[in-house]
């Protein structure tokens, strides 16, 4: 009996002492994990009011910035969708081709 009890004793008292650093080392993640997002928002919001208090300055800068912004963005977006259309439009061709010739396979 004396064996089954220190056994008992000693399976309790690892237990206990492994949840109890799991439980550390979970509670000093987290802390360090709220600490790191708390420094990454300060500094986001540093940099959002160093921005508007350029643009508040500067506001004929700022707004030639975004319309040159959205002109790029415009741009980028205008290709993408001429490259779209021309491949969608050649493989409508090649689909065509391939059905007048009789070759009735799925690709």
């Amino acid at each position: 009996m004396d064996i089954i009890t220190d056994t008992a004793v000693w399976a309790i008292e690892t237990v206990a002492k492994s949840v109890l650093a799991i439980g550390r080392w979970t509670s000093d993640t987290i802390i360090w994990l709220l600490d790191w997002s708390s420094q990454k928002v300060v500094t986001g919001l540093q940099i959002v009011a160093d921005l508007a208090e350029w643009i508040i300055a500067n506001p004929v800068k700022a707004l030639t910035n975004l319309a040159i912004i959205v002109v790029i963005v415009m741009i980028i977006l205008m290709i993408e969708v001429y490259f779209y259309d021309l491949i969608k439009r050649r493989n409508a061709l090649y689909r065509a081709r391939v059905e007048e010739r009789g070759n009735n396979f799925e690709y």
